[in-house]
């Protein structure tokens, strides 16, 4: 997982715009959800950039201010053996999910 490449899709305010590929660093902050048993992207995510900031999810941002919580976990849910990849900034991070069960943030870029 650590070798591939996510791909940043283009189009909305919440998502890279400049076409780049990010490489993931085996180093970066990861969390596994498990979407063909009902896991949650979502709160993967939350718990995740939680715990890098020191903080309780209910201490960040909403989520939903940057994707829909919504579509993303449907996705993830609907496609949990697909390689779909997505990014979008989050609370000072590039978020990158991969629909088969992977989160990982990488610092966003200033």
């Amino acid at each position: 997982m650590d070798e591939e490449l996510f791909h940043r899709h283009s189009g909305g305010a919440a998502n890279r715009a400049d076409g780049d590929d990010i490489q993931l660093d085996a180093d970066a902050p990861k969390a596994i959800f498990e979407p063909s048993t009902g896991g949650s992207a979502t709160e993967a995510i939350v718990s995740l950039v939680a715990q890098e900031n020191g903080c309780a999810p209910l201490e960040l941002d909403p989520l939903y201010d940057a994707v829909d919580p919504e579509a993303l976990d449907s996705i993830c849910t609907a496609t949990p053996d697909s390689s779909l990849r997505l990014s979008f900034d989050y609370a000072g991070y590039t978020v990158l999910v991969d629909a088969s069960g992977i989160v990982q943030l990488v610092p966003a870029d200033d």
